[in-house]
């Protein structure tokens, strides 16, 4: 009995010692104590630090759009990775169908995404902040915490200028409630996996259609649109990429299997786009919604360092699509405001211009990353420097720090606080 409670004690020890490398199911591996020990996400910021920030919120500025008013369209690739790219990373060539049309457009050779599941991403894509990290423990937060009542997103903005948004996926909308949110988001017209076109379609995970079934759906609509509407905004999310990797038709169980498939589909649904004449007349963002949840590669981490885990792919075709490698660093958050300047009369924000379509006019800026290995934390990345805040209300400090100096810490500390308090965008 005492060599096993020994034996026991050393394993509890080592499960507390050890820290895996960035892995999203982190959780998984620690011992009990450790994946339930209070983390700070429920620490409280006091009455005084919210009268603060709000006293020092940054003004709204405006610039002029471009006015193009055209048809948009997003392609939300699900966990596409640099690792999966010889055009990102240059590890393994699985994508070469995107990586072809990302050269042939304006790629985004440093892109972050705002978190590490769908729905973080999908909230930085379509509201333009990095992050929601409500002030909740993890195992208490509902369905898209503190995402809820925004009222400037992309939709809204586009919808009230006459746009017709459309949000299409095969996967459930009712799972995490996602159909309700993307609707009181904006969007007017939701297509999930009950679409009256994926009748009698073969199912994988999340009751999804393979991804070729949901774009030939898409490039209806799309036409439809084209037909009847002046302006609209359609955004696409796939799901046959998403893990565990099986293959939708062979039911391979391959990540590569998997990945060559995602990218042939999509190539083949952006060819059809550009044969239709789409990129002439429109604009097609093609992006991951986040890095995939497997383990970082060496590869990653000697080229990324601290943002191996948010490192995404990217790039922008069509019309007023300048083609070219973009090196400024970008975040899912600064597509709406590109969009919304390119699409509109002007772009008002509460921080520097961010257009990935005017990268002179742009003006550098910290990103942040709400991790998925430790909940608590946010990876920050600034021009000067990076580092990890520890998430503890006002309490809240960095437990790492390369090139950042105090007062810009503190300004990282100010500016995380006010998107958990929805005080600014």
């Amino acid at each position: 009995i005492v060599l096993c409670g020994i034996a026991l004690a050393g394993l509890g020890g080592g499960a507390w010692a050890y820290t895996p490398p960035g892995y999203v199911h982190e959780w998984a591996l620690k011992n009990v104590v450790q994946a339930n020990w209070p983390t700070g996400l429920a620490a409280p910021y006091s009455h005084a630090t919210q009268e603060r920030l709000l006293a020092e919120r940054p003004p709204e500025q405006c610039w002029a759009g471009r006015d193009q008013r055209d048809h948009v369209v997003m392609l939300v690739l699900e966990s596409w990775s640099t690792y999966h790219s010889q055009a990102w990373l240059g590890v393994n060539d699985w994508t070469p169908r995107l990586d072809a049309w990302a050269a042939q457009g304006r790629q985004f050779e440093t892109l972050y995404a705002g978190g590490f599941n769908t729905n973080e991403g999908l909230f930085s894509l379509l509201t333009g902040r990095d992050v929601v990290l409500p002030i909740l423990p993890a195992h208490q937060q509902g369905a898209f915490e503190g995402a809820w009542g925004i009222e400037d997103s992309l939709p809204a903005q586009l919808g009230k200028q006459g746009y017709q948004t459309t949000f299409m996926t095969s996967g459930n909308l009712a799972y995490t409630r996602k159909g309700e949110w993307l609707s009181q988001l904006g969007f007017e017209a939701l297509w999930g996996h009950d679409a009256p076109a994926f009748d009698g379609v073969e199912r994988g995970h999340f009751g999804a259609v393979p991804d070729d079934v949901l774009y030939s759906s898409a490039l209806a609509h799309i036409t439809r649109l084209r037909q009847d509407h002046a302006a609209s905004l359609t955004v696409i999310e796939n799901v046959s990429s998403h893990h565990p990797y099986v293959h939708p038709y062979s039911g391979e169980r391959s990540e590569e299997a998997v990945f060559r498939y995602m990218d042939k589909a999509a190539g083949e649904f952006i060819d059809q786009l550009a044969t239709s004449g789409f990129l002439e007349e429109g604009t097609l963002v093609v992006v991951s919604d986040h890095r995939a949840m497997t383990f970082v590669t060496a590869e990653e981490q000697a080229r990324f360092g601290l943002g191996a885990v948010s490192r995404i792919p990217g790039f922008m075709l069509g019309r007023g699509v300048e083609p070219g490698k973009v090196t400024l660093p970008f975040h899912q958050a600064d597509i709406m405001p590109t969009l919304l300047r390119q699409q509109g009369e002007r772009v008002c924000l509460h921080g520097p211009l961010r257009d990935g379509l005017d990268v002179v006019a742009s003006e550098p800026r910290c990103m942040m990353h709400a991790r998925g290995d430790q909940r608590d934390r946010v990876n920050v990345y600034c021009p000067e420097g990076k580092g990890t805040i520890k998430v503890m209300g006002d309490d809240s400090y960095f437990v790492n720090n390369e090139g950042l100096e105090s007062g810009r810490r503190q300004q990282l500390l100010d500016a995380l606080a006010r998107q958990r308090l929805a005080l600014e965008p």
